[in-house]
Order: structure tokens, then sequence, then C-alpha cells
């Protein structure tokens, strides 16, 4: 494994564990992408379960203590003894993900992931973005992809696109330029990389002359394969050859899209407005008609206006699941947020018996069992079926005094408490 994916599976590992540790800090990140996640407790003895989580840009580890960075750029000090564990995320964007040891190591920082998520219960809120993030990289990978550069191709892609044994042109000439010494390096999209001797050369492959292609040998047939997506620079002698070609590779169980990803072993399993369902070799994939060439859309029944409709659907429908999926998390912060308001309510709070002597608009009047002392419990008798003489346990915070006249008109001072809600 090269140095920069080691750097970048490192890396990746790293942010995983700080993120364990960063549970439930009140220092709130922006929504970047993030370096890492760091968990930790908020004080010694604190059990792990209640851990901090938190996503950061940097970190910084010292004899002691660890200074992490969060998102919007706001330093938070950790004591090592309260440092729980640190995950560094993979950047997606510029990293590789290729060999057996890259997949099965990408695998594991997925898995701790999850494994936060499940033990943590702050960890949900603060990273399940990053959890589908990967594991929609990881289905890619399972599907037979694998990420170059921070660029998703497909396995026989990246295989045709760097050749064992590259072949070497002595002189190449591409329109009006001249390259010694060529190779191709590889192909993205509709485009070839070519390496020469005064450098990197990028040509449309559908600029490239027949004869250019035929030089370049040993990938000439997948140059062939990405050119002919491009059928209207074809005679009409080519194009029905080009058709011809297509439908026989799919009576052979081969589809190779506008985009030149090529799909072995395939079988349609569903047709529907806009694009086929299919299973193949690496396993199973939706091909909208867009992507499809002309023989393919014609052979299953390509319909433009019932396809724009399906799109269309679609769109709204995911547009829909995001507006609920906003909803359910801004209803899962509220509720978080009232739990731990009432969690620092009740850090507070001390717990009383009493019996209720009467319900007045301000709450209860009380006969206090513990100090035996008639006193007010500032509550919404509405919300709550009571009556007089019932005996109650209840959490509450002292809130100065009351002042009430009794029902022989005799003026009252009395101590007044504000009743916290367990739950």
């Amino acid at each position: 494994m090269n140095q920069n994916v080691q750097f970048f599976m490192r890396n990746t590992i790293i942010a995983i564990f700080i993120y364990l540790a960063s549970g439930g800090s009140p220092i709130v990140c922006q929504e970047l992408v993030p370096k890492g996640v760091i968990f930790y407790r908020s004080a010694p003895g604190e059990t792990d379960d209640l851990a901090r989580v938190r996503k950061f840009r940097s970190i910084e580890f010292f004899g002691n203590v660890t200074n992490f960075i969060c998102l919007n750029g706001e330093t938070i000090r950790v004591v090592n003894s309260n440092l729980i564990g640190v995950i560094d995320y993979p950047n997606l964007s510029s990293a590789s993900i290729v060999t057996p040891q890259q997949i099965e190591e990408f695998d594991e920082v997925v898995q701790k992931i999850k494994g936060a998520i499940d033990r943590y219960r702050t960890a949900s809120q603060e990273i399940n973005d990053d959890f589908n993030r990967f594991s929609a990289a990881q289905q890619m990978i399972q599907q037979g992809n694998v990420l170059i550069g921070g660029q998703w191709k497909s396995k026989s892609e990246h295989e045709m696109a760097a050749p064992s044994e590259p072949v070497f042109v002595p002189e190449l000439l591409i329109g009006n330029q001249k390259l010694t010494n060529a190779r191709l390096s590889g192909i993205d999209g509709n485009t070839a990389r070519i390496i020469h001797s005064g450098g990197v050369a990028n040509a449309l492959i559908s600029d490239l002359s027949n004869e250019v292609i035929a030089k370049l040998n040993r990938t000439s047939a997948t140059l062939q394969i990405l050119k002919r997506t491009t059928p209207e620079e074809m005679d009409k002698v080519g194009k029905i050859e080009l058709e011809k070609k297509i439908l026989e590779e799919l009576s052979a169980g081969v589809i190779i899209d506008l985009g030149g990803n090529r799909y072995t072993d395939v079988k349609v399993k569903t047709v529907e407005d806009d694009g086929i369902v299919i299973s193949h070799s690496r396993g199973s994939a939706s091909l909208s008609f867009e992507v499809l060439p002309d023989p393919l859309k014609i052979r299953f029944g390509y319909d433009p206006v019932a396809a724009a409709a399906a799109k269309k659907e679609k769109v709204e429908m995911q547009a829909a699941l995001k507006v609920k999926s906003m909803a359910e998390a801004a209803a899962a912060e509220e509720r978080q947020r009232r739990k731990t308001e009432i969690a620092r309510r009740l850090a507070s709070a001390e717990r009383i018996s009493f019996r209720i002597t009467q319900v007045i608009n301000e709450g209860l009047l009380i006969w206090n069992l513990n100090d035996s002392k008639t006193e007010l419990l500032k509550v919404d008798p509405d919300q709550f079926d009571v009556a007089d003489g019932e005996i109650y346990n209840a959490w509450v915070i002292s809130s100065g005094t009351f002042e009430y006249e009794s029902v022989i008109g005799v003026g009252k001072r009395v101590r007044a408490w504000t009743f916290v809600p367990s739950e």
C-alpha cells in the first residue's frame, strides 16, 4: 500500500476514535466536511456511555491534553485521562480504495462508526449523516466499483485504464500537437489521458482518429468502445453496424452505457418508465434511459413523456423524503434538547413528599411532609389530575416565596417551589 493511501487510512481511523470521545459537549460545530470525530468524558469518573461526541477539523496531541478544533474554528481542550477515543474519517474526495487491504481497512472504519452510534447515546444525532455517507461508499465497493483519487470507476474500467504492460508510441500526432514517447495512462469518461515526454495531454476520445487509436494498440478496444458513444459522428453504415453490435452484446449479456461503464453477465430484471433494473457480475444497477445508447432505448420501449413523468415523480418523492427526514431530525433534536434541559434542572433539584391542601390558580398549596409546612408548588393544575388530600412525591427547585390570603382573610407568605418534570 502506497504512502498516500496509508496516510489516508490512518487519518480515517484516528478521526473515528476522536468522534467517540466528544459525546455531549455544548460546543456546536458548523456543518462542514469533518476530518474526524472525538469521544471524551466531560468529568473524571463519568461512564463511557455518557461520552461527549464532537466532529473536528484538526487535532493536536500533547503530553496531558488533546486540543481539537471544531468545524466552526473553536478549540476544545480535553484532558487525556478523559479522552476515550478518536476516529479519523476517510477523505473520499481524494482517496483511493482499490486493494483488498484498503477495502478491509475502510470497512473497519465504517464498522467503528456504526459501533459508536450503537454505544454512545448522542452519537446518532452527531454522526449519523457521516455513517450514511460512508455506508453509501461501502455499497459502491460491494457492487464492484473502486475509488481512484476520489473518482469512482468500475473495476473493469480501472483495469482497462491501467494496463500492466503500457505501450509507448515513439511519435503520435493528435490534431496539431506532436507527442513523443506517448502512452495511454487512463480514461476518464470520454477523455483519454496520455503521458508523453513533454508531460501529460488530455484529448477527447471523439477527436482521436482511427490511426491514433490503432497506434495505442493494447487499449484500442477500450477507446473504440468509448468512441462509439458519439454515433452522430458516424456515417449511416457505421450507425447500422453500431446498432447491430450493441444488440449482439445485449444478447451476450453485455451492456456498455454512454459513460463507458461496462456490465457483464447482464440479466434485465424489470423495465420501468425511466430505465431498466439489471443484475450483473458485480451486483445490481438501475440504468436510466439517459445513459443507454439509442438501440437499447428502442429495445426497451423508451417513451420520453413517460420517462420524464417517472423522473419527476422520483424527484418529488425524494424531496418529500428529505423534508420528512429533516422534520424527524428536528423533532429528535428538540427531544434531545428537552432531555438535556430536564437533566440540567434535575441536577440542582431536590425531592419532596407532600399532601395537596388546595388547588389554586398559581399552582398547588401543599403541606410539605419533609419540613411540616404549608408551601406553594408552582405547576399548571390543568395538566395534572389531582385532588385535595392526595399525597405525592416530586422533584422541585426553590423559587422564592408566595403571598396569599387564607380563607379567613389572613395574609400568608410561604416558601415556593417550581415543579421539575423527570421525563
